[in-house]
């Protein structure tokens, strides 16, 4: 057994998760947990003729603002986030066509056509 070891958790909680105090919990007496960042949940503006809902789940659309030249980004995509980075992941042909148009729409509104 190691002297000493070392671990970093990358983790995207949703609000009011216990996931630090339990890691906590969980750690043996000897072991110190930090955090490190500590982020409130991202908002995204209301595009008008575009639906919006809350997400329970983080991205990197956020990270992204910093290349657009007055910092709005949107978080949209086809298919459904239940399966998405599962082993299950999957698009049906209609959900890539209404991702495609999606885009599309979205590419419209942003360039003012």
């Amino acid at each position: 057994m190691p002297a000493e070891a070392e671990a970093h958790l990358l983790a995207r909680t949703v609000p009011g998760s216990v996931l630090l105090d339990e890691i906590r919990r969980l750690a043996p007496p000897e072991a110190t947990v930090d955090l490190r960042l500590d982020e409130p949940p991202d908002t995204y503006p209301e595009v008008p003729g575009f639906p919006m809902a809350a997400m329970p789940f983080g991205s990197d659309a956020p990270a992204l603002r910093i290349l657009v030249p007055d910092r709005t980004v949107v978080l949209a995509g086809p298919g459904s986030i239940t399966v998405a980075h599962t082993l299950d992941e999957h698009l049906a042909l209609a959900e890539l066509e209404a991702g495609i148009d999606l885009n599309r729409r979205l590419a419209l509104h942003f360039l003012g056509d």
